[in-house]
C-alpha cells in the first residue's frame, strides 16, 4: 500500500495531462475520514470502472501536512500499518488550479457529502460520488454515474467503503490469502477506524450491521493469518493513543477535531475534544498553579474565532470514568461560545429548542476563576448517544431559521 500512495502522490503533476479522480475526507480528519480515503482510492485503482475516463484515484487528507502530528493515533497506525506518512497527498501538497485544473479533476467524498471552504469553491462542480454516514447535504449529484452515492447511517464511514469497493471481504467463501490488496495491513487500516467509531463495537447507539459484519470478516481474516492476533488488544493501543493529549496546546487540541459550516452567512464550528472541559480550561496557562482565569481563557478563545471568522463555535467533549463495578460512564459536555449579541441570540434559541433533546444541564466552570464577562454557555449534555453527528444539523438549523430575525 505505501508504494501505491507513493505513486498516487506523484500523479497529481499528471493532471494536465491525465484526468484524476481525487478521493478526500472531511475536514475534521479523524480516522475515519482518512481510512476511507486511502481505502477507496486503493480498492478503486486496481478495480475501476471500465467507462470512466478518470483512472487514477488519489487519496487525500483534508488537512495541512503539518498537522498529521496532532494525530498520534495516525501515527501508530501507519507504524502498524508500515505507512509512511511522508508519502500520503495533504492540503499542502495539492497543487495551484492552474497545475491541477478543475476540468481534468473528478472528486470522491467519503466521510462527508459537501465539498466546503477553500476545496468547495474550486471544485464542488467536479463531485462525482460520495460515501457517507452523516446526514444528507443535498448537494452530490442524485446521478454520478460511474462513482457511488451512497448515505447510509452507520458507526464507521470506512465499512460502507470497504463494503462498495471490497465486495469480496464480505463473502466467507473468498480466498483472499494471495491476494495482496486484502494484505494484512490493509484490513488493520480499515479496522482500526471502525472500531474507534463503534468503541470496539460496544456502542449500540452507532454500530450497525454493516460495522459488524465487517469487522466479523476482518477479524476472522487476520485471527487466521496469525495466532496471535487480539482485535481488542489491537483497539485498546489505538484508542488509548488517540486519547493522549499530552504535549498538545489549548489550540492543538481544539484544531485537532474540527468542523466548520456557514449557514445564512453565519460561520459556525465545532471541536471535538476527548477530555473533559475541566482539561482544556487547564490548558489555557499551564503556568499558572491557580489556573486559567475567565478574561485569559476568553482571549484564547477570541483568538480561535478570529482566526477562522467565527460567529459561534461549539467545544463538545466525551470522555468516560471508571465506575465500582468496573464499568465505564461515558460523559459529554457542550460549551457554546458567541461573538456578538446577534449570535448570543441565536446561541440561546439552540438551548431553548433543544434542551429537551440533548438533555442538557447548565454548569459552572470549575477551572476558570472569575474575570471578564462571559460570552459562552456551558451544559452537561446527558444525552451522551448524540455526537457531533447529531449536534451539529441543530445548531445549524437553529441558525438556518433564526439568523434573519
Amino acid at each position: 500500500m505505501d508504494s501505491f500512495l507513493r505513486t498516487s502522490k506523484e500523479w497529481l503533476v499528471s493532471a494536465r495531462e491525465e484526468k484524476i479522480t481525487i478521493v478526500v475526507g472531511n475536514e475534521a480528519c479523524d480516522l475515519d475520514s482518512m481510512a476511507s480515503a486511502v481505502l477507496f482510492a486503493w480498492f478503486r485503482s486496481e478495480d475501476n470502472p471500465e467507462t470512466s475516463s478518470f483512472k487514477k484515484y488519489i487519496p487525500l487528507l483534508n488537512i495541512p501536512k503539518e498537522d498529521i502530528k496532532l494525530r498520534p493515533e495516525f501515527q501508530t497506525l501507519f507504524k502498524i500499518c508500515h505507512i509512511d506518512a511522508a508519502n500520503l497527498v495533504t492540503l499542502t501538497d495539492l497543487p495551484t488550479p492552474e497545475i491541477l485544473p478543475p476540468e481534468q479533476t473528478q472528486w470522491v467524498l467519503v466521510d462527508h457529502n459537501k465539498l466546503d471552504s477553500n476545496l468547495g469553491q474550486l471544485y464542488s462542480s467536479c463531485v462525482a460520488g460520495c460515501i457517507d454516514h452523516h446526514n444528507e447535504e443535498n448537494s452530490v449529484p442524485k446521478n454520478t454515474k460511474t462513482e457511488p452515492r451512497i448515505i447510509e447511517k452507520c458507526g464507521s464511514c470506512t465499512s460502507l467503503v470497504l463494503r462498495e469497493v471490497a465486495a469480496p471481504l464480505l463473502d466467507e467463501n473468498a480466498d483472499l490469502d494471495d491476494k495482496p490488496k486484502y494484505g494484512s495491513d490493509v484490513l488493520k487500516l480499515g479496522l482500526a477506524s471502525i472500531l474507534i467509531d463503534t468503541h470496539n463495537l460496544q456502542d449500540a447507539t452507532k454500530t450497525r450491521k454493516v460495522d459488524q459484519d465487517v469487522v466479523t470478516c476482518i477479524d476472522r481474516i487476520l485471527s487466521a493469518r496469525s495466532p496471535d492476533w487480539n482485535r481488542d488488544a489491537f483497539f485498546g493501543e489505538i484508542d488509548a493513543v488517540m486519547r493522549n493529549l499530552d504535549g498538545l496546546s489549548f489550540n492543538d487540541v481544539l484544531r485537532k477535531d474540527y468542523k466548520q459550516w456557514t449557514e445564512t452567512d453565519v460561520k459556525l464550528g465545532i471541536s471535538s475534544v476527548v477530555r473533559d472541559l475541566d482539561f482544556l480550561d487547564g490548558l489555557v496557562d499551564k503556568d499558572q498553579a491557580i489556573g486559567a482565569n475567565s478574561g485569559q481563557y476568553m482571549t484564547a478563545v477570541s483568538e480561535f474565532m478570529a482566526k477562522r471568522e467565527l460567529d459561534i463555535w461549539a467545544v463538545m467533549t466525551i470522555f468516560s470514568s471508571k465506575q465500582k463495578d468496573g464499568d465505564k460512564l461515558f460523559q459529554r459536555q457542550l460549551r457554546l461560545h458567541w461573538r456578538s449579541q446577534q449570535s448570543r441570540m441565536l446561541v440561546e434559541k439552540f438551548e431553548e429548542r433543544n434542551r429537551e433533546e440533548l438533555q442538557l444541564e447548565s454548569i459552572k466552570d470549575t477551572k476558570l476563576s472569575p474575570g471578564a464577562e462571559q460570552n459562552w454557555m456551558t451544559w452537561r449534555q446527558n444525552n451522551v448517544a448524540a455526537s457531533r453527528k447529531q449536534v451539529a444539523p441543530l445548531i445549524r438549523n437553529t441558525v438556518k431559521q433564526y439568523s434573519k430575525i
